[in-house]
This record gives structure tokens, C-alpha cells and sequence, in this order.
């Protein structure tokens, strides 16, 4: 994916509310916050206040038809009406994570929150391209997102790293395209549009790793950075990192004024610092 294209989504994201991020699909292992903190990293589980939640487990996958998604939900994946409703913590994991989305799963569940872990393998069976894949994963989460209790947040976490093309479901859950702007980029926003209108309607994010022992580090983190608290100025600290967009000089301007426009609306009782990598 170029930078064009990822300052595309943004540029997009920041004006209609897509937010297409432009998410790189090569993330490394190594993202994650500085700190254990999940709210310095786009890539680490977003959190809200915790609520209680009964954490049934789903059962195994049944066999995924040949003619792909476009066939129902109910044609990939365990049946629907084994799933728990009232589901607010959902993780999609690659297929050899799933003792990783087993760990966050009990960590969330004691937190209060009613997860559903699933594998890649548990929703499509057998996949058979990436477009298969993202497609299958829409439709579950969107059928999961339809049971939740209306007045809780829902929360979607995938466990997997991610290229443009070819991704390995073993390690790998595929991003889907972000087309709006005038390059493609990849956004797991994709993820979260449950009615079609390319805006994300609930909270997702990615941790890129491709093994258990990574993924289980990062949740590390995120038990050091929950249970426990450190006085410092990161704790009021927004920090974003941009690069050139290449459109010229007026364009680019208009670019960056654009998403600094957008970061007037935090509160000063936090700092916002920009990087830039030209």
C-alpha cells in the first residue's frame, strides 16, 4: 500500500467519518504501547467501563460450503443459535492464536465483560481466498453485533498480522480495502460498517502478531497497564504520526490542516504532539 494511499483514507476518514486509517498491511510484531497502556496504540484492544457477562464458550465449526459467504452466515461457522447473546467483547483470531484469543477472552471475561473468541478455521471452515475471509468474518461479526444488549458498547479485537494479498489464515487475519479516497489502502474499520454506510459503528482494533508468545506479551502489557498505575505525563499524552502525502505542496497543506482541524476537538487537559516522517 503507497503513503498516497493511506493519506487518502485518512484525508477521507477525517472528512465523511469512514475512518479508513489506511492500515498497513505489513504491521511487524513489535507495534504496541509504550507503556502497557491500550490507548497509546491503534493496534491494541480498545476498553470501556467493564459490565457483568456469562462467557459461554462457542462450540466447534462446522463445515464451510464451497460456494463461499454469498451463501448466508449460516452456511460457515458454528450455528448462530449456539452463540451467547448479549456478546460485547468479540476476538477474531488467526488460527494458530487460538490459545492467545483464549487468554484474552478469560482476561476480559474477569474484567466483566461476555466474550466470544473465534478462529478463522471456526468461522469459514476451509477458506479459500481473502476476499472469502473478510466477507465470512462481516457477516459473523455483524450477526453477533445484532444480539448485543443495545446499551453497552461493543468491542471487536482481532489477533493476526495482515498483508495486501496471499494472508496465511494460520497467522494471518486479511484487512479489508479501504477504497474511498484516490488510492486503496486497508482498514479493519471494514469490520466494524454493520449497516453499510462506511462508518465504523463499534470499537476495533488489531494486534499483528504471528505467534502465541507475542500475543501473549502484548496482553502482558495490557494487565500491567490496567492493574496498575504510573503517574507521568504519558497519561495525558496523544501522540500522531504522519508522513508526506506526495499531492504537492497546496494539497498536502490542506491535508494536514485538515486532521490537525480534527485534534482541536480533544480536550486540553491532554497534550497532542505530531512525528513526522518526510
Amino acid at each position: 500500500m503507497s503513503l498516497r494511499g493511506t493519506w487518502s483514507c485518512l484525508l477521507a476518514g477525517l472528512l465523511i467519518g469512514t475512518g479508513c486509517s489506511g492500515l498497513d498491511g505489513g504491521a511487524s510484531d513489535g507495534w504496541g504501547p509504550d507503556n502497557g497502556d491500550p490507548a497509546d496504540t491503534l493496534i491494541v484492544e480498545t476498553m470501556s467501563d467493564p459490565g457483568p457477562g456469562d462467557g459461554t464458550a462457542p462450540k466447534d465449526a462446522d463445515a464451510a460450503s464451497e460456494s463461499g459467504p454469498d451463501n448466508g452466515i449460516d452456511s460457515v461457522g458454528p450455528d448462530l443459535h449456539e452463540v451467547p447473546t448479549e456478546v460485547d467483547y468479540m476476538i477474531v483470531a488467526a488460527d494458530d492464536l487460538r490459545d492467545a484469543a483464549e487468554a484474552f477472552a478469560a482476561y476480559r471475561e474477569s474484567t466483566g465483560y461476555s466474550t466470544l473468541a473465534l478462529t478463522i478455521s471456526d468461522i469459514t471452515g476451509q477458506p479459500t481466498s481473502d476476499e472469502w475471509v473478510i466477507e465470512a468474518i462481516s457477516k459473523r461479526v455483524r450477526a453477533v453485533y445484532d444480539e448485543r444488549d443495545p446499551d453497552r458498547p461493543f468491542y471487536l479485537l482481532i489477533l493476526g498480522d495482515a498483508l495486501p494479498v496471499d494472508n496465511d489464515p494460520k497467522t494471518m487475519v486479511p484487512a479489508p480495502l479501504c477504497t474511498v479516497g484516490w488510492d486503496p489502502g486497508y482498514s479493519d474499520n471494514g469490520y466494524a460498517d454493520m449497516d453499510g454506510d462506511l462508518v465504523p459503528d463499534l470499537a476495533v482494533g488489531r494486534i499483528p502478531v504471528r505467534t502465541n508468545k507475542d500475543a501473549l506479551l502484548v496482553l502482558d502489557k495490557v494487565k500491567n497497564g490496567e492493574e496498575s498505575y504510573e503517574v507521568g505525563p504519558w497519561n495525558r499524552r496523544l501522540s500522531a504520526y504522519a508522513g508526506e502525502g506526495g499531492f504537492g505542496e497546496d494539497i498536502d497543506a490542506a491535508i494536514e490542516l485538515v486532521a490537525q482541524k480534527a485534534f482541536e476537538a480533544v480536550p486540553y487537559d491532554f497534550d497532542v504532539r505530531f512525528a513526522y516522517d518526510n
